[in-house]
Parts: structure tokens; sequence; C-alpha cells
């Protein structure tokens, strides 16, 4: 029983024991102290991998926006150009289309020149082919 006693008292001061203040000097307060450190390190380098998460992300919005707007550029660019290549291939037919006509045109211009020089009896440019042209 005395042995269980003594236990118990030991038991008990050491609880006590455990209640009073800690000094500057003990190494209790050294290591609260060193882990406090480390916790406030810790938790400023979270807040900067956060920071530059955070920056990250707004980098890539601001890329995606930029990428959405230069696409919207590409396809008007796209839709210009082939407006203006059918435009294009449109007045080569046409072109085309006109050439006979003017073919015949100077073949009827050549003719009445000639028959005006006839009529006229020169060889020299008349005023009427200078109005003709």
């Amino acid at each position: 029983l005395e042995n269980t006693l003594q236990v118990l008292r030991n038991c008990n001061n050491n609880y006590k024991k455990s209640f009073k203040k800690v000094t500057p000097s003990s190494d209790e307060y050294e290591q609260k102290i060193q882990l406090e450190e480390q916790k406030r390190a810790i938790d400023e380098k979270y807040r900067y991998k956060q920071r530059q998460i955070r920056e990250l992300q707004e980098d890539i919005q601001s890329m995606e926006n930029t990428l959405e707007v230069i696409e919207h550029l590409t396809n008007s660019v796209k839709e210009k150009l082939s407006e203006k290549q059918a435009y294009s291939s449109q007045l080569n037919r046409e072109t085309e289309e006109q050439k006979p006509k003017l073919e015949r045109v100077i073949k009827q211009c050549a003719k009445l020149t000639k028959e005006i020089r006839l009529l006229k009896d020169t060889k020299d440019e008349t005023l009427e082919e200078q109005d003709i042209r």
C-alpha cells in the first residue's frame, strides 16, 4: 500500500509540474519558440505559393482570352479571304466572258477604220478614228 501511495504521489507531482509556467530558459520553451518560427515560415511559404498559383491562374485566363480573340480574328480573316477569292473568281470568269466580245469589237473597229480610210482616201489617222479610240 505504501508503494502504491508513493506512485500516486509521484504521478500527482508530475501532473502539478506540468501546470507550472515554462521559463524562457527551459528546453520546452526553446522548442516552442522553434516550432512557432517553423510554423510562421511554413505559413509564409504557403501564402507565397497560393499567391503564385493565383497569379498563374490569372495568366492562364488572360492567355485563354487572348487565344479566343486571336481565333475570332483568324476566322474573320479567313471568311474575308474566302469572300475575296470568290469575288476574284467571279471577276476572272466575267473577264473571260468579255474577251470574245472585245475581239469582235477590235475586229469591227479595224474594219471601220479601213472603210473610213478608203472613203477618205488617206493612210493617216482620221478624226473619226480618234473618236473611236
